[in-house]
C-alpha cells in the first residue's frame, strides 16, 4: 500500500456545486508532472565531436549530492572501486571515459545539468556554457574529476553507451543509477553485463564483492540520431524496467524498455531543457465525508498528492 499525505479540512459547507468547483479549482492549480525515485540520462548528442554532450535530470522531490557519482561510456566501469583496492581495475581505451563530478555539485529538484566533452565547442554552437565538461577546453566551465578519460573520449557516432552511477568510495562495488544504448552500439561499446563479477575495493576486507544477475534485455534504439541531431527522453522509467539487479533503488537498469523510454525520431538538440514535465505532483480529491448524523463537524475534504509528502498548497 502506498503511504499518503493528506490535508483534511473540517466544518465546510460541502455541496455538489461546491465540489466541482473545488475539483476545478486543484486541476487548475497542479501542473503535469513527472517524478522518479533517482536521477536519469535524460538527452545527448552523438556527433559533430564538438557538440557531443550528456545531460542528467534530476525528477526527485530533493535535491542530490554528486560528489560520489560518476559517468562513463565504458563496460568497464562498475570495477571502478578496484583502483584503491585489490582489482580488478578498468580498462579503458583512448575514446572512453570514467568521470566524476567535483566535489560539493549538486542538482536541485526538477534541474537539468549538462556535461560536455568540449566545453569550447559547446559554447560556440549552443551559445551558452555547459554545467561541466571533460575535456577542459573552455576556462569558464568547471570540469569534470578524470577517473579515467581517453585522450580522443567522446561518444561513438554510430552508438555508445552511456551510464550514471555512484559509488561511495569505500564499497567493492558501485551502484547504476541510469543507462542507456544511445543509437545501435556494436557489442563492445553497448550496456555492460556485471553478471557474475568481483571486485574488491578499498573496504577494510580484502574479500572480493560479487555482483548480482543484471537482465541485460535493453534494446538498442532504432537508429543513430546523426549528424546534428541528439537523442532524448521522452518518459520515465516507472513500469519500463524490472526488480533486481544493481541499481540504486532496488531496479534493473539494464533491463530498461528505451523504445518506449527515449525518442526514435530525432531532433535538434535542446541542452538544458526535458519534456517530462516539472516536479510537482498533482493534488486530487481522494476521500470525501458529507453526511454525518447529527453533526457537521466531523465532515471533511481529503487532498491526496500522489505520497510524495509535504506537497505545498499556497501558488
Amino acid at each position: 500500500m502506498f503511504a499518503r499525505s493528506s490535508l483534511r479540512l473540517r466544518s465546510l459547507p460541502l455541496s455538489l456545486t461546491g465540489l466541482l468547483g473545488l475539483g476545478w479549482l486543484l486541476a487548475a492549480s497542479s501542473p503535469a508532472f513527472a517524478i522518479d525515485d533517482h536521477l536519469l540520462l535524460t538527452e545527448a548528442v552523438l556527433t559533430p565531436t564538438s557538440d557531443e554532450f550528456l545531460e542528467i535530470y534530476n525528477p526527485t522531490g530533493s535535491a542530490v549530492a554528486l560528489d560520489d557519482y560518476y559517468l562513463s561510456d565504458d563496460e568497464d566501469y562498475a570495477l571502478v572501486p578496484g583502483i584503491t583496492g585489490t582489482g580488478p581495475t578498468p580498462s579503458i581505451d583512448t575514446s572512453d571515459f570514467i568521470a566524476r563530478f567535483p566535489a560539493g555539485s549538486m542538482i536541485l529538484p526538477g534541474e537539468v545539468l549538462v556535461i560536455a566533452f568540449d566545453g569550447a565547442g559547446f559554447n560556440t554552437t549552443f551559445g551558452f556554457r555547459a554545467d561541466f565538461e571533460i575535456h577542459g577546453t573552455d576556462a569558464m566551465t568547471p570540469d569534470m574529476t578524470a577517473v579515467d578519460v581517453g585522450a580522443t573520449a567522446g561518444l561513438t557516432n554510430s552508438g555508445e553507451n552511456a551510464v550514471l552511477f555512484t559509488w561511495d568510495g569505500v564499497s567493492d562495488l558501485v551502484e547504476d543509477v541510469d543507462m542507456v544504448n544511445l543509437g545501435t552500439p556494436s557489442s563492445t561499446n553497448d550496456i555492460g553485463d556485471k553478471t557474475g563479477v568481483s571486485v574488491d575495493g578499498p573496504d577494510a576486507d580484502t574479500t572480493a564483492s560479487t555482483y548480482a544477475n543484471d537482465a541485460v534485455t535493453m534494446p538498442q534504439q532504432a537508429g543513430d540520431p546523426g549528424f546534428g541531431f541528439s537523442t532524448k527522453r521522452i518518459a520515465l522509467e516507472t513500469g519500463n524496467e524490472s526488480a533486481g539487479g544493481n541499481g540504486l533503488t532496488g531496479d534493473d537498469e539494464t533491463s530498461e524498455n528505451i523504445s518506449v523510454t527515449w525518442d526514435t525520431a530525432f531532433t535538434a538538440p535542446d541542452p538544458g531543457t526535458v519534456s517530462l514535465g516539472p516536479s510537482v505532483p498533482p493534488i486530487v480529491i481522494n476521500e470525501v465525508d458529507v453526511d454525518q448524523v447529527g453533526t457537521d463537524a466531523a465532515e471533511f475534504i481529503e487532498l491526496y498528492d500522489g505520497g510524495v509528502g509535504n506537497t505545498p498548497l499556497d501558488g
